[in-house]
């Protein structure tokens, strides 16, 4: 059985230089300690939780944990996505799992993210994305 964890963003809303990231487990939220974070530190009384991101269970070519929001850089994978680009890991509704958009805006799903690397994720590195 594989692990849940997630990765908690907060911030205070639409002030993109307060963005921060926690990563806790199932348990540890079941615990409550997601919501410690800012309610016994007065100095982040004005922040709030702005988006809970699940893991994948998967890591990109680098060992790093991708996440829902992550945006990745997919690199030659046999040239079948080749000059593919930067761009934002997501959850599909319909059963198809984990999945990107590519350049063109189609739907490419797969499995294997061995072939990508992350390098940041949409609410603090957004500007990747350009």
């Amino acid at each position: 059985m594989r692990e849940i964890k997630f990765r908690f963003v907060y911030g205070i809303d639409g002030e993109i230089e307060t963005y921060f990231t926690k990563y806790f487990t199932f348990a540890e939220i079941e615990n409550g300690y997601h919501t410690d974070e800012i309610c016994d530190s007065p100095l982040l009384k004005d922040y709030s939780i702005l988006a809970k991101d699940q893991w994948t269970g998967l890591t990109g070519k680098e060992g790093k944990d991708i996440y829902e929001g992550d945006i990745i850089e997919v690199y030659d994978w046999g040239n079948k996505y080749a000059g593919l680009g930067r761009t934002i890991v997501e959850w599909c509704n319909d059963d198809c799992g984990w999945r990107y958009k590519d350049s063109l805006g189609a739907d490419d799903f797969y499995d294997q993210f061995r072939n990508v690397i992350v390098i940041g994720n949409k609410y603090q590195d957004a500007n990747l994305l350009e």
